[in-house]
């Protein structure tokens, strides 16, 4: 489940996002913002018994963050990885065959991560 997604009010065991692809690859993502603080609250203690059941190390909870949802009002978002829809267009899509020309991300990132270390 993603852990910021409303639950579907048609089916509680969706929720309502989804993504975007083309030629197989991943370039946005959306989703209705869970504004519910009482719902973020549980998720995030699940997540906590879960990390600590699973020997990782557990954070603890932003209550400022859980204030600010009592007054958030309904939203959603799309998040559209830029640099994605640019590798695609320059890699050309003919005929739905697989991503040519520009298939490495790094060709279209200013600052690469693995160019800085």
């Amino acid at each position: 489940m993603a852990a910021l997604a409303k639950i579907s009010d048609k089916d509680k065991k969706y929720v309502e996002r989804f993504e975007v692809y083309v030629g197989g690859m991943e370039i946005a993502n959306a989703f209705s913002e869970l504004t519910d603080a009482d719902e973020q609250l549980k998720r995030l203690k699940e997540e906590q018994k879960l990390r600590h059941l699973e020997g990782k190390d557990v954070y603890d909870i932003d209550m400022e963050f859980i204030e600010a949802l009592k007054t958030m009002p309904r939203s959603a978002g799309i998040a559209l990885g830029v640099d994605r829809l640019v590798q695609v267009i320059l890699g050309g899509l003919p005929r739905g065959e697989a991503l040519r020309g520009c298939q490495n991300i790094n060709d279209v990132l200013t600052l690469p991560m693995s160019k800085l270390f």
